[in-house]
């Protein structure tokens, strides 16, 4: 996985240090979490800011939990 620009946030940095190790490709991703292909692909290219709700479906196919401190 080729990383474009900085992930945006602390979790979605995390997110994709996940799928690296796991040797996720975009579109396994895709395929398995509903996702489309364009959405996982920005997410894994850290282009834009991805949805909470792109980032839970990630997480939650990944089998992850994120943890939102306040």
């Amino acid at each position: 996985m080729s990383i474009r620009t900085q992930p945006t946030s602390p979790t979605v940095a995390a997110i994709l240090k996940v799928i690296a190790r796991k040797k996720i490709t975009a579109y396994r991703l895709a395929k398995e979490s509903g996702l489309t292909l364009y959405t996982v692909q920005r997410f894994m290219n850290s282009q834009g800011s991805p949805t909470i709700h792109t980032i839970e479906t990630i997480a939650k196919t990944l089998e992850i939990k994120i943890l939102i401190k306040g």
